[in-house]
């Protein structure tokens, strides 16, 4: 009854009102929890008390008379926001008997109530970024010498998230997502050199796919979505084609085809993954098999490569886990050196849910990214993106401390520090033959969700 009473306060509370209303009930003093939420549902007649002039608030609801506030409440969708007539949805259902007796059905209040949800986050994030590169390149973007320069970056940006989830049936949902990314700070892209100015901005349709479920445990999903490989160390972002997945809780099998979008180089793919779950440990390999597109001045050529990835995950306590990845990726024409083995692992202590104020997660992880291994780029977790750029450049290994914490209802502030970090030898590049020290990065992530 608590939990229902809070559904309808969030309802009452979001109504606009610029006051409190005037207190209907005797027994409802201004002091209490309860009392706009209250006062404000009497003013709309959703609630009407008692002819004594009391609320009564300790007393037990019957079904039909919650059946009868959501009545009131469906009466007045027109003036509640998607988010709200979702919850009364939430709540039609529950009581439809009751409301089917009262001449409400269910299912007119579901067309009633629209088949998209809404939903979207806004992230403020300012980062320092500060390493040796392995050598200088010129104004064309030309290897020019193999003296490190210092590449130091001072990065502040937004970005804002709209998710748009269309229901074309009880199997098939449409889903969109809108993206608008803004630069306060002009940085150096270490990679081809190129100066960003402040005011880079990028907006448009980052995602649009339809996933359809022809049983519970399986879902075909379409176009331009997610795709997490293993942890989501070695790949966690964009992917345009087709992802098939069936998982009944025991066992899970992922296939898919398409291009991997938020990659160092171009690469074209197919992909396979197994999984299974055991208690509280969950494992799996997969495997990539694909063509890599290299730009080599100004022309580009295509390489063979294959990843045979290996993972796991193991929740030791309701607070404490361990995970870990093994990837090793083979490119005969490509790597010079033979075969080249990503690895990953970490622990993590903590549940962070964001409903829950005060909850937080402490996480330390280890990345060695070898040249190439890490061809592909993630962006798992916050901190390793810079990692991307060095996979173009000789590769690299660190530690990573992160710290996530919910200091409000919805909202995410998120700290990472990398720490202890190298370049790898490589003859990728001609001249490049040494080891190069990575300075401190770390970055603050404060995150809004709705």
């Amino acid at each position: 009854m608590k939990k229902i009473a809070s559904m309808l306060a969030v309802i009452a509370l979001s109504a606009g009102a610029s006051a409190y209303a005037a207190n209907p009930f005797v027994d409802v003093k201004e002091s209490s929890w309860a009392y706009q939420a209250v006062s404000e549902l009497s003013k709309q007649g959703v609630i009407e008390g008692y002819s004594d002039g009391t609320f009564k608030g300790n007393n037990h609801l019957t079904r039909f008379e919650m059946a009868q506030i959501v009545a009131r409440l469906l009466a007045q969708e027109n003036q509640l926001n998607e988010s709200q007539k979702a919850t009364v949805t939430k709540l039609a259902n529950e009581y439809s008997q009751e409301l089917s007796n009262l001449g409400v059905r269910v299912s007119d209040v579901e067309k009633k109530v629209g088949n998209v949800a809404w939903s979207g986050d806004v992230r403020f994030r300012y980062a320092h970024e500060e390493f040796l590169t392995p050598f200088s390149l010129d104004d064309f973007g030309f290897f020019a010498s193999e003296d490190g320069e210092v590449y130091k970056a001072d990065p502040m940006s937004v970005r804002l998230r709209l998710n748009a989830d269309a229901k074309v049936n009880d199997r098939t949902h449409v889903k969109a997502s809108l993206l608008h990314e803004y630069d306060f700070i002009g940085y150096e892209d270490p990679v081809g050199g190129e100066f960003l100015p402040a005011g880079t901005q990028y907006t448009g349709v980052n995602r649009m796919h339809i996933e359809y479920a022809p049983t519970k445990d399986t879902l075909v999903d379409v176009g331009s979505t997610q795709l997490t490989l293993g942890t989501g160390a070695w790949y966690d972002s964009d992917f345009k084609g087709i992802v098939t997945s069936y998982d009944n809780g025991k066992f899970g099998l992922k296939v898919g085809n398409g291009r991997m979008t938020q990659v160092a180089y171009p690469i074209k793919q197919s992909f396979a993954e197994a999984k299974a779950h055991f208690n509280n440990v969950t494992a799996g390999a997969f495997y990539v098999d694909g063509d890599v597109t290299i730009p080599q001045g100004f022309l580009s050529r295509k390489y063979p490569i294959t990843a045979r990835g290996f993972f796991t995950d193991i929740a030791l306590s309701d607070r404490l886990s361990v995970s870990g990845d093994w990837v090793k990726v083979d490119s005969p024409k490509l790597l010079r050196e033979g075969l080249s083995t990503f690895k990953h692992a970490g622990i993590d202590y903590g549940n962070m849910n964001l409903n829950e104020v005060g909850s937080y997660k402490l996480g330390l992880h280890y990345y060695d990214a070898p040249p190439l291994s890490y061809i592909i780029g993630s962006n798992h977790p916050n901190g390793t993106p810079f990692v991307v750029g060095l996979a173009t450049m000789g590769g690299a290994k660190f530690w990573m401390a992160r710290v996530q914490y919910v200091p409000m209802k919805n909202v995410e502030l998120q700290a990472y520090l990398n720490f202890d970090g190298e370049t790898y030898k490589t003859k990728f590049y001609p001249g490049v033959d040494k080891v190069l020290p990575i300075k401190n990065t770390w970055g603050i992530d404060l995150t809004y969700k709705f």
